[in-house]
C-alpha cells in the first residue's frame, strides 16, 4: 500500500502487540492485534486535525456482522480540538475534554460526578 505507515507497540507485561497504521498524513487509520485482527479504524475529514469517527471491536459480540457496533463520534470546536466523543451505544457523551489557559487538555469521562465538572481530588 502506497503511502501508508505503521509502527508497532509491544505491551511486555500484558503480552499484547498493537500495529498502528497511518496515512500520509499521519493519522493512524486503523489498529491491529499481533494476529492482523482490526481491533479499531479512524474515519477524518478534509482538515488534518479532523477527526470524524473511531469505531472499536466489540469484545462481547456473536454477530460477526456487527463486530464494530461500537462508535464513537468526535465534536469539535471551532479550531478542530476535540471537546467530546459521544457514544452510538446511548448517545451520550462518553468523554470531555477542556483546554486549561495554556492549550493542556483536561478530559473527564461520563463517571465523574462533579457538579463543576472539573477534574480535582474529590473526583473519583
Amino acid at each position: 500500500m502506497v503511502g501508508w505507515g505503521r509502527i508497532r507497540k509491544i505491551d511486555w507485561d500484558a503480552n499484547e502487540t498493537t500495529h498502528y497504521y497511518y496515512n500520509n498524513n499521519w493519522q493512524v487509520v486503523a489498529e491491529t492485534d499481533a494476529n492482523g485482527l482490526t481491533q479499531r479504524w479512524f474515519v477524518y475529514g478534509n482538515y488534518i486535525d479532523e477527526a470524524l469517527m473511531m469505531a472499536a471491536k466489540c469484545l462481547d459480540s456473536s454477530d460477526p456482522g456487527n463486530a464494530f457496533a461500537h462508535k464513537l463520534y468526535y465534536v469539535q470546536d471551532g479550531l478542530y480540538s476535540t471537546r467530546a466523543l459521544v457514544s452510538t451505544a446511548n448517545f451520550v457523551i462518553s468523554e470531555q475534554t477542556g483546554y486549561d489557559v495554556y492549550g493542556r487538555p483536561v478530559t473527564w469521562t461520563s463517571g465523574d460526578a462533579d457538579a463543576d465538572r472539573d477534574i480535582d481530588a474529590t473526583d473519583e
